[in-house]
C-alpha cells in the first residue's frame, strides 16, 4: 500500500517528464531512494502505529475496566472523556502549529492511559466530589511535568506538551462535569 502510493506518484512524474520512455517499454522499473521517500514511508508507518497502539491501549483499558467494574456501562464515560480530550487536543495542535508533527499524535496515545485514570477513579469513588481535590492535584502534578517542554527549542516537544496538557485538562473537565450531572452509581 505504501509503495503503491509512491509508485503512482513517481510513475506520474515519469510519464510527465519522459513519456517516450514509458511508451517504449512496459517493463520500466523506477527505484526510489533518498530522504523524501524515506519520509513518506515513515509517515505511513507512523499512521499504522497510531492505529495499532491506540487499538491495543483501548482494548487493555476496556479489559481492566471490565475486571474493575464487572460491567460494560463504564464504557460511555470513558469514551466521552477520551474522545473529547483527543478532539480538543488535536484542534489545539492544529491551531498552535502550522504543521503538527506526526510524532505528537503517536506520543498522544499515552493520553489514553493518563486520561482514563480520571474516569476510573471517579467511578470507583462514587462521584467526582469525593475525590475532586486529589484528582485536581493529580492533574496539576502531571501538568507540571509537561510544562517545561513548552520552553524547549525542539518544536516536536512543544507540540507534545500542547497536545498532552490540552487533552488532559479537557478530560479532567469532561469527567468532573459529566459526573456532576450524572450519578456514577446509576452508570455502574
Amino acid at each position: 500500500p505504501v509503495y503503491g502510493h509512491i509508485e503512482q506518484t513517481v510513475g506520474a512524474a515519469v510519464e510527465l517528464t519522459a513519456p517516450e520512455y514509458v511508451e517504449q517499454s512496459a517493463d520500466v522499473r523506477v527505484y526510489c531512494s533518498g530522504a523524501p521517500f524515506h519520509a513518506c514511508l515513515a509517515v505511513e508507518s507512523s499512521k499504522r502505529e497510531i492505529n495499532v497502539l491506540s487499538g491495543i491501549s483501548l482494548a487493555i483499558v476496556f479489559a481492566l475496566g471490565w475486571l474493575l467494574f464487572r460491567s460494560v456501562r463504564f464504557v460511555l464515560p470513558v469514551l466521552f472523556a477520551l474522545g473529547s480530550g483527543f478532539l480538543v487536543a488535536t484542534a489545539a495542535l492544529f491551531l498552535g502549529f502550522a504543521r503538527p508533527h506526526l510524532i505528537s499524535f503517536v506520543f498522544g496515545t499515552s493520553l489514553i492511559g493518563l486520561g482514563v485514570d480520571y474516569t476510573y477513579h471517579v467511578l470507583a469513588a462514587g462521584g467526582a466530589r469525593r475525590i475532586l481535590r486529589s484528582l485536581t492535584f493529580s492533574l496539576l502534578t502531571t501538568l507540571a511535568c509537561f510544562a517545561p517542554l513548552f520552553f524547549s527549542a525542539v518544536d516536536v516537544l512543544r507540540q507534545m506538551a500542547l497536545f498532552t496538557t490540552t487533552g488532559l485538562v479537557t478530560i479532567f473537565a469532561a469527567v468532573t462535569l459529566f459526573f456532576r450531572f450524572t450519578d456514577p452509581d446509576s452508570i455502574l
